[in-house]
Order: C-alpha cells, then sequence, then structure tokens
C-alpha cells in the first residue's frame, strides 16, 4: 500500500458517514435521558469462542505479511513522511514556528566531492551547448558592471565557426548566467541572483534575430534545471522570514506571479528551516511557454531527475543532502510521495565517501567507473583519479604543468573525454584542452591541445562535435565582438 492511501482511505470513510437516524439525535435523547426513560436492550446471540481465535489468527497474518511488504517496499513505518497542505492557514501554521535560513549551498572551491549522475533522456542546462550546426555560449563579464551578461550564438561548420548574433542585456546586470538549453528552435537562458531565478525562452529559428517568447522570475538562487523532452524542471533554493505570510514560492511574467497553490506544496515533518526547494516547470512545446511552480518546504534544491520523476532531499546544514528523508516528484501525475529508501541510495546517496584534506573533487560516471576531476587546494594541482564503484582507486594522473576546469566534456559515444586547461610552460600561458581515454581501468591522456594567441586572458569551457572539440576562450580586453575566440580540434586517438 503506499504511503498517500492511508489519507485516501479515511477521507472515504468520513465522506461515506451516514446520518443518524432522528431517534439519536441530540435533542431525542435529551428527553429520554431527563425523562428517565430506560434503554431498549436489544439481545444479541453468542458467538463461538472458535471463530474468535481463528479472526485473531488472520489477523495476525494479515499483519504479518503488511510487516514483510513494508520491509520490501521499504520504509512504510519510517519516521519521516511527506506533509501536505490543504490551505496556506496550514502552511503559515507551520513555516511561522521555523528557524530562519542559515548557510548556503556548498560552493565548487570548497575541499569535498560533488557527485554528477548521467540520466538517459534527462539533459542540463551548460554554459556551452552546440546543436545542429550552432555554438551556444553563456558569457558573464566579470569585469565588467554594465552588459554583463551576453549571449553568444555561433555557425559551426567542419572546424570554422563565425558569429552571427551577440544578445546584450538578456538578463539583469546584478545576474549572472547559469547555463543554456536548446530544444530544436527554443534557446532557454537560465540565470540567477543570491535571492532571485530569471528564466527566459527565445525562438532562434532566425538565428540572427532571436525572438524572445517569455521570461519569468522564480523565487530563490537557482540550483539546477532538468529538461526531460520539450519540458524543463528548473530548481531554486529559497529562504524566507518565518514570519512573513506573503512568502509563497512564484514564478512571475512581470505583469502577475502565479504562486504555489497549496496543494502544490509539501514538507518533512522535522522541518527547521525557512527554506523551500522550488520546482518552476516549462513546456517548450507550445507557442507560448506554459509554466507551473512547486515547492518542498525543507527541500535541498540540488535535485536528483530521471525521465519519470525527480528526487528531493531534505536540506542538511551542511548545505549538503539528508539521504534519509526525500521526496519523490512524479512528472507524469505532479504528485509528490515519500521516497523509498531504496530510491534515495540510487538517485540521491553517494556511491561511495571520497574523503581527502583540502581537495575539491568532481567526479562523473564513466560506465560502472567514476572519474574524479581533484584540485589541491593548498598548491593548485591538478590530477585525474579513476575509482570503482565501491570508492577504490584504481589509476590516477597528475596533470603536469597544465591547470583544469572542473568541466568535463564527453563525446557521442562516451569514449572520450575533453577538460578546459590552461598551460604554464617556460614562463608561457597558453590555453586549450586536455584529451583522454579510460581503458582497461586506467587514464589514457591522448592529447593537449594548445592556441598560441598571447591576447587570451581566461580559459572557457568546451564541448564535442561531430568529432571535433570546440574550446572558448576569452580576452575581456577587446570589443565585444571579440570577446570570445572559438578554437576547434580534430581529436584523433
Amino acid at each position: 500500500m503506499k504511503n498517500q492511501d492511508f489519507n485516501f482511505i479515511k477521507d472515504k470513510f468520513d465522506s461515506a458517514q451516514p446520518e443518524l437516524p432522528e431517534s439519536l439525535s441530540r435533542d431525542r435523547l435529551r428527553q429520554h435521558i431527563l425523562a428517565g426513560a430506560e434503554p431498549k436492550v436489544v439481545p444479541f446471540p453468542q458467538r463461538k469462542k472458535h471463530r474468535v481465535a481463528m479472526l485473531a489468527a488472520v489477523a495476525c497474518f494479515m499483519l504479518l505479511c503488511g510487516t514483510v511488504v513494508a520491509a520490501g517496499s521499504g520504509d512504510l513505518f519510517s519516521r519521516e513522511r511527506v506533509v501536505d497542505f490543504a490551505d496556506y492557514n496550514e502552511v503559515y501554521a507551520v513555516t511561522a514556528t521555523l528557524q530562519p535560513a542559515t548557510g548556503g549551498e556548498s560552493g565548487c572551491e570548497e575541499a569535498g566531492a560533488v557527485f554528477h549522475r548521467a540520466e538517459a533522456g534527462v539533459e542540463q542546462p551548460a554554459q556551452i551547448k552546440i546543436a545542429d550546426g550552432y555554438l551556444y555560449y553563456a558569457y558573464t563579464n566579470s569585469n565588467s558592471m554594465k552588459n554583463r551578461n551576453q549571449i553568444y550564438i555561433f555557425e559551426v561548420r567542419g572546424r570554422e565557426t563565425k558569429l552571427l548574433y551577440r544578445m546584450v542585456g538578456a538578463v539583469p546586470d546584478d545576474a549572472e548566467l547559469e547555463g543554456v538549453f536548446v530544444w530544436g528552435d527554443r534557446l532557454t537562458v537560465c540565470a540567477t541572483t543570491d535571492s532571485t531565478t530569471y528564466i527566459q525562452v527565445y525562438n532562434v529559428e532566425n538565428k540572427k534575430q532571436p525572438e524572445l517568447l517569455g521570461k519569468w522570475t522564480q523565487s530563490g538562487r537557482y540550483a539546477t534545471a532538468n529538461a526531460v523532452g520539450d519540458t524543463l524542471y528548473v530548481t531554486s533554493d529559497y529562504t524566507f522570514a518565518p514570519k512573513d505570510q506573503t512568502a509563497i514560492p512564484y514564478i512571475a511574467d512581470g505583469t502577475q506571479a502565479l504562486r504555489a497553490q497549496a496543494k502544490d506544496i509539501v514538507g518533512f515533518q522535522n522541518v527547521q528551516q525557512s527554506r523551500y526547494a522550488v520546482i518552476g516547470t516549462l513546456c517548450l512545446s507550445e507557442l507560448q511557454p506554459t509554466v507551473q511552480v512547486q515547492a518542498v518546504l525543507g527541500g535541498f534544491a540540488k535535485v536528483t531527475c530521471t525521465p519519470k520523476a525527480m528526487f528531493i532531499g531534505a536540506y542538511a546544514d551542511s548545505g549538503t543532502t539528508d539521504v534519509q528523508s526525500a521526496v519523490k516528484l512524479d512528472l507524469q501525475r505532479g504528485k509528490f510521495t515519500f521516497a523509498t529508501k531504496k530510491e534515495r541510495q540510487t538517485y540521491l546517496a553517494a556511491p561511495f565517501r571520497l574523503e581527502k584534506p583540502a581537495t575539491a573533487q568532481t567526479v562523473y560516471p564513466v560506465g560502472d567507473r567514476w572519474l574524479s576531476v581533484e584540485e589541491n587546494l593548498n598548491d593548485g594541482q591538478n590530477c585525474l583519479v579513476l575509482y570503482d564503484g565501491s570508492g577504490k582507486a584504481l589509476d590516477s594522473v597528475k596533470l603536469e604543468k597544465a591547470t583544469v576546469l572542473s568541466d568535463l566534456a564527453v563525446n557521442t559515444t562516451g569514449e572520450a573525454f575533453a577538460l578546459p586547461a590552461c598551460f604554464a610552460e617556460n614562463a608561457q600561458r597558453s590555453y586549450g584542452v586536455i584529451t583522454f581515454t579510460v581503458q582497461d581501468d586506467h587514464i589514457v591522456l591522448t592529447h593537449p591541445y594548445k592556441n598560441t594567441d598571447d591576447r587570451l586572458m581566461y580559459q572557457g569551457k568546451c564541448a564535442w562535435y561531430a568529432g571535433n572539440v570546440y574550446s572558448v576562450n576569452v580576452n575581456d580586453t577587446v570589443s565585444d565582438d571579440e570577446k570570445l575566440q572559438v578554437f576547434s580540434y580534430a581529436y584523433t586517438d
């Protein structure tokens, strides 16, 4: 029996309760009592004891079966449940008792391991995307305070690229671009400030003249986004003042705000801090994209998404997921349930523990192995480490005279990998990519592709397309049209 079926059955009993007969009404009973009337006794035949024993045995058997099923399904009687709300008053009754939210999401420069999961049929927005012969790049100029957020669209012809359009002021200057997502002729842009997530959708059928189809703001700081087919799910971390009764998660289009309905909000029983994981849903196939908003009180906005469900863990004080408490959002039905132990372990728990002092680790799945891009925070040294499913190190490669970003690019076959890199040799700096493969549980470096343009200042992200590796490098000192330089390399094993 599913967890939420108990309330369903209770509701059925409550709604089916028959009206009392007139003879048992309050007034009629009062008359009988005051008149000292003797109650009517209806004789009832005594049942034989062997039937009682048989019914007790059946009840014990059913209880035993229920216990076995509960253990198999995972946590039917666990300490946590999904708390739902009938109206906003019930929401306020809980939020008013919470402590103000503290802490935030763990940053990429902190020591510790961050595991990425790859789910077939699910795509995440990224700073660089290449689709149907066009390269899209989300660029935030950290050295400028005006028009600092820009979207570049390049045409890709073989290894040659040509700038077609530069979108200026797509999002406010106090925001930072998080990534783009391409679905057909729809380009979605995600950006964030500390308190607001920005979402914009463009028609890019004409790459030289994109058309804005809609723009929205969502409560809270952007955490992640997942695309399943034509639907994009954007999650954000929304903290609020516990006594603020207007602090209901919303998604707004500039003219009106769509607040999450009480029926679309759930929470954890042991929630302590005033924090929501907010889920904004955009259907991109509509002529005008449609939106919906849901929320998990006490949830951690870094979620795991499959084509059928999203898993949201409880927020832990350390800015991580409490895998002992999690809810599951059915993406087809839009309904929340409590995630089973197996689901929590599969989709939210780290496959193993990695503990290296003063080391930042970004870990990616490679078949049934795990590849970690590691940085020693004391000396900046990078290395690549291959682990098996239990966390045992199988191989490691120290990257000499090179510093890499942790954003791994994987080719279409999943057999070759690339990392954006900065090379320093003989007092000369250059930018490019490091490529490698994994063969027989060994990391095999293939090529360090470099460019020698000494005007470049920063290494951008890289991506694969049609057998080539495309690397974006940045020079903030030149005109906007020239700031991004795209270099391509023909990959060979």
